[in-house]
Formats: structure tokens, C-alpha cells, sequence
């Protein structure tokens, strides 16, 4: 009788940890402060690689245990961590200073205080007034020892 009470016992403990260890998919939105569709920000469960993406209207889904912890991150934002829930809403802010750190050349992105090269910039207020059809065109001029060619 002993026995089969202890065994009962283990078998409920059981069956109760494989219930709570159970992953469920929480969905969610991520916009920006204005309340635009953050697209292709990244949604990664803290301490592991279960990661998920925005579609175009900032939507996601992501299979976690309850009350996981999930980061959102994206280029130009800052790092928020949230617990998992119902029907999530995300406003991520922007990070200015994120932005000034990071220099975009032809093949990747580095960071400003890593570049060795020289840097050329062309801001819209060069552009301002040029009438040019193709952007290579505008281009064209702009920058010392850069060759732009139309082909």
C-alpha cells in the first residue's frame, strides 16, 4: 500500500514537471516610439539560441517556457529585455549613439574608431539640387579620388 502511494506520488511529480517544462508560442509586436512596425528586429530567449524575427508589420511568434526572458535588438535601437507573454507589445527606443558608432562601407560594417581607410561622406544637403536620374550619376564629383562609373 506503501508502495504504490509513493509510486503514485513520483508519477504526479512527475508528470507536473514535464507540464511547467513545456515550451508555448508567445506572439507579439515590435514598433518604434512613434508606433511604426519595427521590420527584421530580433527576438533571441536569453541564454540560449531560440531566436525569432519581425515580419513586415512587426509581428512575431517564438516558441519559450512562460516567463522566459526575450531580447529585442535591432541597428539604430537599444537592447530591451522582456518577459515572455500573451499577445505582446514591444515600443523599442532609439539609440543616437549607437548610430554615430558605426561606419557602413561596400562590403560590411565597422565600427567608426576600427577604420583605418579614408572616409568620404556625401550628405543629402550635397545632393540638394541636382537634377540626376540615377544616384550613380549625383555621385559623380562628390568625393575626392572616387571614380564613379555609369556602365
Amino acid at each position: 500500500m506503501k508502495e504504490k502511494r509513493l509510486l503514485s506520488l513520483l508519477l504526479t511529480v512527475m508528470l507536473t514537471i514535464a507540464a511547467f517544462a513545456q515550451n508555448q508560442t508567445f506572439t507579439g509586436r515590435v514598433v518604434d516610439p512613434s508606433g511604426e512596425p519595427v521590420i527584421g528586429a530580433t527576438i533571441v530567449q536569453k541564454g540560449t539560441s531560440n531566436t525569432a524575427v519581425t515580419d513586415y508589420d512587426g509581428n512575431f511568434s517564438i516558441n519559450a517556457p512562460a516567463g522566459a526572458e526575450l531580447e529585442i535588438t535591432y541597428v539604430g535601437y537599444g537592447k530591451q529585455t522582456v518577459l515572455a507573454g500573451e499577445n505582446m507589445h514591444i515600443i523599442i527606443t532609439e539609440d543616437s549613439e549607437l548610430l554615430n558608432e558605426v561606419v557602413v562601407i561596400g562590403y560590411g560594417v565597422q565600427k567608426k574608431s576600427v577604420v583605418t581607410a579614408s572616409i568620404a561622406k556625401v550628405s543629402a544637403e550635397d545632393l540638394a539640387g541636382k537634377t540626376r536620374l540615377r544616384a550613380e550619376d549625383a555621385l559623380k564629383g562628390m568625393a575626392a579620388g572616387v571614380n564613379v562609373i555609369s556602365s
